[in-house]
């Protein structure tokens, strides 16, 4: 009995070091990415040693960094987690909320001072040809699919109003923080009519499915989601061109 015990552990001790060491010979030979399709961002790369770095720590948090980043099989251990907590009865993982419906929320943080941006455009170009909308977070008009007890903040003028009246259709993407383009025609029609302009009808636009299969930043989190998303366009028919500053 007391044998068996001892070959079921030393069992168990063999795996775990095989497992252990095959993960770390995969590392050896594992190139490491630059990039994340999944995640949409560029992927810590091995810091070069440097003794003072070593000293004020910061080689060490960049080491640790690109071990997480550049893990073999990051993207399927990600999923592998998820699930793990999704079977805990978790509804909150890295900062993502599993909601109803299949709906992912999270709570977007502002990356700019948009408040001083619009008043430095308004000095720029004159009042009356600076306009802003403020985008609400899926959570905070889609109430009734967000996790008991989770709130989102609103910022509740005429283009919340407008989202909450049509919150049954399909205006923000489950995998995704953004509006789907029929969440963004709503948008506009409310600015359209603060503004004194008549919107143009959704009637009169080619409507076109881009891709049935979209997976969107929520995704890229957790590996995780019951279905994909419909990606439609909704074309005008008038020509138009977007600058993107991407911070530069």
């Amino acid at each position: 009995m007391i044998q068996r015990k001892l070959r079921k552990e030393m069992a168990v001790c063999v795996i775990f070091l095989l497992v252990l060491y095959g993960m770390w010979a995969a590392g050896l030979i594992h190139k490491d990415r630059l990039y994340s399709k999944w995640e949409k961002r560029l992927l810590a790369q091995k810091p070069e040693y440097d003794f003072g770095a070593v000293l004020d720590g910061s080689y060490e948090s960049a080491y640790e960094e690109w071990l997480t980043d550049q893990f073999p099989a990051r993207d399927g251990w990600v999923g592998i987690r998820t699930r793990c907590e999704l079977s805990l009865g978790k509804k909150e993982i890295d900062g993502v909320y599993l909601g109803k419906d299949g709906y992912l929320f999270s709570d977007h943080t502002e990356t700019a001072d948009w408040d001083r941006l619009e008043v430095l455009m308004t000095e720029q170009y004159g009042e009356e040809k600076v306009s802003r909308i403020h985008v609400p977070v899926a959570g905070a008009v889609l109430t009734e699919k967000v996790p008991y007890l989770v709130t989102f903040p609103s910022f509740e003028d005429d283009v919340w109003e407008n989202l909450y009246r049509h919150r049954d259709e399909y205006i923000y993407y489950r995998t995704d923080h953004h509006w789907t383009m029929r969440g963004a025609w709503y948008a506009y029609e409310a600015w359209a009519k603060e503004r004194g302009i008549s919107p143009v009808s959704l009637d009169l636009m080619e409507q076109s499915v881009l891709k049935e299969d979209f997976l969107g930043t929520h995704y890229s989190r957790l590996h995780y989601a019951e279905q994909p998303d419909l990606m439609e366009l909704y074309d005008p028919g008038v020509e138009c061109s977007v600058v993107y500053d991407l911070g530069e």
